[in-house]
């Protein structure tokens, strides 16, 4: 599996088909600068000031959590 993030949507691709499994509209700005999957979980962090918890690999969103802070 491979993702990719545009413009707040993370795209899940199958590698060996070349295509594209799942889109999913997870955070409201463009820059996803995060993204770590474990087991049955994935986590997104972006430029929206939040971390999000998906289930993987419905893409269910199960919490997240607003961090300001100023690098």
């Amino acid at each position: 599996r491979y993702w990719a993030f545009t413009y707040g949507f993370i795209q899940i691709w199958d590698m060996e088909k070349a295509v594209c499994t799942k889109t999913v509209d997870a955070h409201t700005s463009s820059g996803v600068l995060c993204l770590h999957q474990v087991g049955g979980y994935l986590v997104t962090g972006a430029t929206d000031t939040t971390v999000k918890l998906w289930e993987y690999p419905s893409c269910k969103p199960l919490r997240y959590v607003v961090v300001n802070c100023f690098l």
